[in-house]
C-alpha cells in the first residue's frame, strides 16, 4: 500500500481532479484496466465529435453560410466543455491531451480552406480566384499550426512537461532549450488571460472566419450586422501575426532537435530496445 501511495505521488495524482488534471498527465501504462476505454472518455467523444462537425462545414459553406458558421461555432463551444468534463469525471489522459489540439488545428485549417474556396458569395456567379497573397497566407498559416504542434507535443514528452509549459531555458548534455523572449512569456502568461495572449488567440481562431463572414454578408443577414467586421478582421489578422512569431519560437525546440548531428538516440527511445531491456 505505502509502494502504491508513492507511484501515485509520483505521477503527481491526486483527490482533487482538477489538480489532478493540471499536474502532470495520467501514464496509462499505470492504469491497464483504463487503457483500452481511454478512447471512448467522454471528453474524448466530444473530440470526435469537434472534428466531425468541423469537416461537415466544408459540404455547407459553398451555399449555406450560416450553417457553416454554426458548425463552427458548435465545434468551438465543445472545446470550452471537454476540458471541464475531463475535470469532473476524473478522465484525464496524455491522449485526450492530444486529441484536442489535434481537433483545434482541424477546425482552423477547416476554416482556412473554407476562406480560400470560398471568396465570393453565393448569389454571384462570377468565378473569382483567390489572389496569390491570400493563398500564401492561408498555407502558411496551416503549415504552422500542424509543425508548431508537432514541435509542442515532441517538446512535452521529451521534458516531461505540459506544451504549454514555457520556462527560462536550460542546458542539458541531451540538448538546450531556447529560453523564451518576454513576448511569449507575456502571451502565456495565466494561460493567455492577458491583453496579448487574448490577441493571439483571438488571431489564430478568427482571422479566418471573420475573411469568410466578410465575403458573405450578401448572402446573410446575420454576417452584414456584425458591428465593425471590417476592423475585427484586421485586428484578427494583427493577432495572427503576433501568433506566428510565437508559433516560429516555439518551433525552435523541434529544428534544434532535428539539427543535432549525431542525433541523441537516448532522447527517443526505441521500443524495441525497451522491451529487451
Amino acid at each position: 500500500m505505502e509502494k502504491d501511495n508513492q507511484e501515485t505521488e509520483a505521477i503527481g495524482m491526486s483527490d482533487d481532479p482538477k489538480k489532478y488534471c493540471e499536474q502532470d498527465l495520467v501514464d496509462d501504462a499505470l492504469l491497464p484496466r483504463r487503457k483500452h476505454s481511454i478512447v471512448w472518455f467522454v471528453p474524448n467523444i466530444m473530440g470526435y465529435a469537434r472534428i466531425v462537425l468541423a469537416l461537415a462545414s466544408l459540404f455547407t459553406a459553398s451555399h449555406n453560410p450560416m450553417a457553416t458558421a454554426s458548425l463552427w461555432l458548435l465545434s468551438g463551444s465543445l472545446d470550452l466543455f471537454d476540458g471541464m468534463a475531463a475535470r469532473w469525471l476524473n478522465q484525464c489522459s496524455t491522449f485526450g491531451a492530444a486529441l484536442d489540439v489535434i481537433a483545434d488545428n482541424i477546425l482552423r485549417s477547416v476554416m482556412w480552406i473554407v476562406a480560400i474556396t470560398c471568396t465570393t458569395s453565393t448569389s454571384s456567379h462570377e468565378n473569382v480566384s483567390p489572389s496569390p497573397m491570400f493563398l500564401l497566407l492561408a498555407v502558411t498559416c496551416i503549415t504552422m499550426e500542424w509543425l508548431t504542434f508537432c514541435s509542442t507535443q515532441i517538446k512535452s514528452l521529451l521534458t516531461e512537461t505540459h506544451w504549454k509549459s514555457v520556462q527560462d531555458g536550460d542546458k542539458e548534455e541531451s540538448i538546450a532549450t531556447p529560453s523564451p523572449p518576454w513576448l511569449v512569456k507575456t502571451v502565456f502568461t495565466n494561460n493567455f488571460c492577458n491583453p496579448l495572449g487574448l490577441l493571439c488567440m483571438y488571431g489564430i481562431f478568427g482571422a479566418a472566419p471573420t475573411t469568410y463572414f466578410y465575403n458573405h454578408m450578401s448572402d446573410c443577414e446575420l454576417f452584414a450586422k456584425i458591428p465593425c467586421i471590417t476592423f475585427l478582421m484586421n485586428l484578427a489578422y494583427c493577432g495572427r501575426i503576433l501568433a506566428f512569431t510565437v508559433e516560429a519560437w516555439m518551433c525552435q525546440y523541434f529544428f534544434t532537435l532535428l539539427l543535432q548531428n549525431p542525433p541523441k538516440q537516448h532522447l527517443v527511445p526505441s521500443p524495441i530496445s525497451e522491451k529487451k531491456g
